[in-house]
């Protein structure tokens, strides 16, 4: 940068070439995503129920595919060579799948008293795959209908997913994340120096660290006791994160599978001809077993110091040091979840009715849902958490849809909802220093009722239907969490919940139907 060729009017040149290529460059990546798929279906009428002539309609079927992904970066982006730019290492494998599979519809009984309709819906799926072997799946789906304005129904279900080509075959991504090191001594248990040019002094009467975070620091090769006092930070920093396809790193990563149960009631009003008025609620109970994810890298740091006594946690082993003792990177690939589960009943109503204005007819519309979550566990070693009722899964969350059709218009209102909710305060700890005071302080993960709403209006002339519409039009800000809460969040604003971060803003779209 001090070569005089550059300065000189009009624009100048590097000294060399070499220097020019080493400042300037190209990122650029060639990837190639391929998938065959050769399948087969035979499906008819296989045979009737003697006992009522039903007809059983039946679907069997064959499917192979092969899916295969080579993403080749240049050595820019490899080596993450360009300031502010990521590694990428690209991936590159194939994997192909064998599936035989089936599906039944058996109307067993239909016009009876007492029996209006009882139908039985099964389904099968072999599934073999080539890195994670095979697996059956099936699906049954009930349904009863005593009387013609009550249902009953429920389903029983399993599911088989082995990890898609970019789970199973990432080389190697990386950026950056700032987390909170457990290590580093907290603001609140160190004493300035007498002479300023000496590091603090610890003091550990007020170092609110758990006895486990001190063992497992120092097993760790971290004196818990000085590493930080020689800094000015509070132990939030910047570390590298990388993250691997499930073949690339040493833990493997399983097939992910799951079970889900649901059980509802239907009422249908059937008093008045020209109205629809239809209640129903269903509980639901869903669990996946080794769900495939990427964990955040504070859920690993927070593993391997924090969660498990006696340095017990697998994820230390993937966290990475530089000489001055600060986190340099944390891998954080593609792993197995022991356990995710839900469990909860959805309410619905459903209104509609017909009137007739000026000779016209005027559609009315009313489609509530609302859901409310019983439990929501995230099982992961000896971590077992139950989100529910806290900010990342409020009780009740629901939607409200109006409409009001006429002539060749169409008014649209859509009101979501998200309930109140609150962590526990155990979660926290006891209490540490707040990351922008000096005094010691509670952080608090608390949300309040959170409504935001849509209008939109429809024109249909003939073939175009021209939409224009408002999102969140009183522009209803997300409520703000503590920065020091367990909750994801971006800038103070929770994230994964629905909450809008965008804020009102219009839209408009034209189409046209050939």
């Amino acid at each position: 940068m001090f070569a005089p060729s550059i300065y000189v009017e009009g624009g100048g040149a590097f000294g060399s070439q070499a220097e020019e290529d080493f400042v300037f460059g190209i990122r650029s990546f060639d990837t190639n995503v391929e998938q065959t798929i050769v399948s087969a279906v035979l499906q008819g009428d296989a045979f009737r129920l003697p006992w009522n002539d039903a007809t059983i309609p039946l679907v069997i079927g064959w499917e192979w595919r092969e899916d295969a992904i080579d993403s080749r970066p240049n050595d820019v982006a490899r080596d993450g060579l360009f300031y502010a730019f990521f590694k990428d290492g690209g991936a590159k494998g194939d994997r192909n799948i064998n599936e035989f599979f089936f599906e039944a519809e058996l109307p067993i009984l239909e016009g009876l008293k007492y029996a209006d309709e009882l139908s039985l819906n099964l389904s099968a799926r072999w599934t073999d795959e080539s890195t994670y072997g095979d697996d059956t799946t099936y699906s049954v789906k009930s349904l009863y209908r005593p009387l013609n304005w009550l249902t009953f129904r429920g389903t029983y279900g399993t599911s088989f997913r082995a990890p898609n080509a970019r789970e199973q075959f990432l080389v190697g991504t990386s950026g950056f994340n700032t987390v909170s090191d457990p290590c580093f001594v907290p603001p609140s248990a160190r004493n300035p120096a007498l002479d300023p040019s000496l590091p603090d002094e610890y003091n550990a009467m007020n170092d609110t660290r758990t006895q486990t975070v001190l063992e497992n620091c120092a097993a760790n090769g971290i004196d818990p006791t000085s590493f930080g006092l020689d800094s000015s930070g509070t132990g939030n920093y910047s570390v590298e994160v990388l993250r691997k396809g499930g073949q690339q790193v040493q833990l493997d990563i399983n097939p992910e599978t799951s079970t889900s149960k649901t059980y509802g009631i239907i009422i249908d009003q059937k008093l008045w001809d020209d109205m629809t008025l239809r209640m129903g609620a269903t509980a639901f109970d869903i669990r996946v077993e080794d769900s495939i994810s990427l964990l955040s890298s504070q859920f690993i740091i927070n593993d391997c110091y924090v969660e498990n006594p006696g340095n017990t946690s697998a994820f230390c082993r993937f966290l990475m040091r530089d000489d001055d003792g600060f986190l340099d990177q944390v891998d954080s690939s593609f792993i197995n979840i022991n356990t995710i589960s839900s469990s909860g009943i959805d309410y619905n109503l459903f209104f509609q009715r017909d009137f007739v204005v000026n000779d016209r007819n005027l559609d009315i519309a009313l489609d509530v849902r609302m859901t409310r979550i019983l439990s929501n566990r995230f099982v992961f070693g000896s971590t077992d958490e139950d989100d529910a009722r806290t900010p990342i899964a409020p009780e009740w969350e629901g939607t409200i849809l109006a409409s009001a059709g006429y002539r060749d218009f169409t008014f649209n209102w859509r009101a979501s909802y998200a309930g109140p909710a609150e962590d526990e305060r155990i979660d926290f700890g006891n209490y540490v220093p707040c990351s922008t005071l000096v005094i010691n302080c509670r952080p608090l993960a608390k949300t309040s009722t959170y409504w935001t709403h849509t209008a939109s209006v429809s024109w249909r002339p003939r073939d175009w239907t021209i939409t224009v519409g408002v999102v969140n039009m009183f522009d209803e800000f997300p409520p703000l969490l503590d920065n020091d809460a367990p909750e994801l969040q971006l800038n103070n604003l929770p994230l994964g919940v629905g909450y809008d971060i965008l804020g009102r803003r219009a839209f408009a779209s034209v189409r046209k139907a050939f």
